[in-house]
């Protein structure tokens, strides 16, 4: 990163273009991916954080995605900057925002500190074990991926409650598509 960041240690993002923008922000992302800022907890200067956070926030769906990617590796310090907009994204109706949100949930949650960043966020659990959240088959294996990632942490580094715990091993016996809380359809019958 010392390369970029010395060509950007002086430029105002403001006069990006939303293409040249959008490229540095996938560049950004390649580089805490292949650099593992997240194992080796290298944190983002405050500009290139600000810059993927305006991205994150921005109402064009086009700035969000890259930006939504460039989570996935950050340090676990810059994850917990940008985990409650990603939470509040994945439940956007928009299929590639909530994919492009859900693999970022993915990778975050096979490490402990991802896992246990997830889990801090409000409402996390009670949307994971929904299994009626995610509409597309693609959407919820991806889902599926990461609730046998927190099952895996779940009793004896998260320690979660034991009710949760019951749900997540249900959840991965049930399979991605199957709920077994679901009452089957009853047939109605006429009485003659």
């Amino acid at each position: 990163m010392p390369i970029v960041a010395e060509w950007c240690a002086g430029q105002k993002f403001e006069k990006f273009s939303k293409n040249f923008a959008k490229i540095y922000i996938e560049s950004l992302g390649f580089i805490t991916k292949t650099a593992k800022f997240d194992e080796f907890k290298v944190n983002l200067n405050p500009e290139h954080l600000n810059l993927l956070i305006n991205h994150l926030n921005s109402i064009n769906l086009d700035d969000q995605k890259p930006a939504i990617s460039a989570c996935q590796y950050l340090s676990i310090h810059d994850f917990e900057k940008v985990k409650q907009r990603l939470f509040r994204l994945v439940q956007q109706p928009d299929l590639e925002i909530r994919k492009r949100c859900l693999e970022t949930f993915v990778v975050r949650s096979k490490k402990l500190a991802g896992c246990k960043s997830l889990c801090r966020i409000i409402g996390f659990l009670d949307w994971l074990l929904l299994k009626r959240s995610e509409s597309n088959k693609e959407n919820t294996e991806i889902k599926f991926e990461i609730v046998k990632a927190v099952q895996v942490f779940a009793r004896n580094q998260l320690k979660l409650h034991s009710k949760i715990q019951l749900e997540l091993a249900r959840f991965v016996k049930d399979g991605p598509h199957y709920d077994s809380t679901m009452r089957p359809p009853e047939t109605a019958t006429e009485e003659m």
